[in-house]
């Protein structure tokens, strides 16, 4: 099988520069303290963030084209 590359990253600003998406799978309080703006334009095209405990409806889902919580509409 051939194995995908991926980098473990210190810090949010490398993880969202150039994403086509992103997953965000914890309720640590220190993620809804990010600057949510600011790293969504850093995505290559603000495509799709998947947000798997519907934890930040408020402060992203306006600023990417698919907003996404597995098992809801």
């Amino acid at each position: 099988r051939e194995r995908l590359p991926f980098q473990l990253l210190t810090n949010a600003d490398s993880a969202f520069e150039g994403a086509d998406a992103v997953v965000l799978v914890t309720e640590w309080p220190q993620f809804r303290e990010l600057p949510w703006p600011q790293l969504i334009s850093k995505m290559k095209s603000h495509a799709v963030f998947l947000d798997t405990k519907e934890y930040l409806r408020e402060s992203v889902a306006s600023q990417v084209s698919h907003y996404c919580v597995p098992g809801r509409a």
